[in-house]
């Protein structure tokens, strides 16, 4: 995971990427080994790919190469995805995020607070995350669970603070957002997006994780105490739900990243919402709109989330004032 910030500072050292792109692969050669786990890389300046391409290997057993076709889990990159979906939502009338959480949820305990979805969005609700249960990323994640019995997990834990006091990063409430769009819809998540997002936007290979036969999926590796491959741990997909349960490519990522910003999916609006710092009650602000993270890199402007899941590690980020997008799963 620590190699994929130091990749991308080294894309962004220069803004004339087009011109260092020699450089760039050099660096990538040398950060992945032909002969061990990869990853798919992805570079987009001004509209145009200038490179795309596989490194390493996508399953070591079998000696099989990345490719720009090879499908990754991505974790929590999926939270920009349910957080368009609750835009589409807002868009057609079926919800705002500004509306408590318990007119969609109205079992869940919110200990006496008003929790509304602005707050589920960008990890402001002062919920307990489940991931950060002692030993859950461990043990817990490995039953399949329905959306009910993955909400109890965490509904009657204690607040964390007063919704809109602080910001937390907090997998719990995309949980919930998930939650919302299954009963404000009428379908489950995984076929929500499928109807709603990768289908009319022709992302062929992005898609809810599971069991399913999956071609040109990447396995998943971790390295124990000696520094050995193994095989990663198991986790049901069921588990990370709405908050990071999807594949996808590097190719669907950058035509997601297109729709995203273009002005017809979700509208100028929407995607301002969601790239616009989170308002705390007491008038800060904290860099996170809905499921992206906004900031600076280098002192340019950056729009950017990663992602971490049992096996795999990713990173996406868009310069928008130089135009530049980059992707990189592995």
């Amino acid at each position: 995971m620590k190699l994929l910030p130091a990749v991308l500072l080294a894309l962004f050292a220069q803004t004339a990427v087009a011109a260092n792109i020699d450089d760039v692969r050099t660096y990538l050669d040398a950060t992945y080994s032909p002969d061990r786990p990869g990853a798919s890389v992805v570079i987009m300046q001004d509209g145009e790919i200038i490179h795309e391409a596989g490194y390493g290997l996508a399953n070591v057993e079998h000696g099989i190469a990345n490719t720009p076709d090879t499908i990754f889990r991505i974790g929590s990159v999926t939270k920009q995805f349910t957080g368009a979906a609750i835009m589409l939502l807002q868009r057609r009338g079926e919800l705002s995020v500004d509306d408590p959480i318990g007119k969609y949820l109205p079992d869940y305990p919110t200990h006496g607070h008003e929790i509304t979805i602005y707050h589920l969005l960008n990890h402001t609700s002062g919920i307990k995350s489940y991931t950060g249960i002692p030993g859950y990323m461990d043990q817990g994640v490995r039953p399949d669970l329905t959306t009910e019995e993955l909400v109890d997990v965490f509904a009657d834990l204690p607040m964390e603070f007063a919704p809109g006091d602080s910001w937390n990063y907090n997998n719990s409430g995309y949980v919930l957002l998930g939650a919302i769009i299954e009963a404000v819809s009428g379908q489950s998540y995984a076929d929500f997006i499928a109807e709603n997002i990768a289908g009319p936007l022709g992302l062929d290979s992005t898609l809810y994780g599971g069991p399913q036969i999956i071609p040109n999926r990447a396995s998943g590796y971790d390295t124990d105490a000696d520094g050995n491959i193994v095989n990663a741990g198991f986790i049901s997909m069921t588990q990370p739900h709405a908050a990071g349960a999807l594949l996808s490519t590097t190719g669907d990522l950058v035509k997601w990243h297109k729709a995203l910003t273009g002005g017809e999916f979700i509208h100028d609006d929407a995607y301002r919402a969601m790239t616009t710092p989170a308002e705390l009650n007491d008038g800060d602000t904290y860099p996170y709109g809905f499921g992206l993270g906004v900031g600076l890199l280098r002192e340019r402007r950056m729009i950017a989330h990663g992602g971490g899941i049992h096996g795999f590690t990713c990173y996406s980020l868009w310069l928008p004032d130089e135009e530049i997008y980059v992707a990189v799963l592995s």
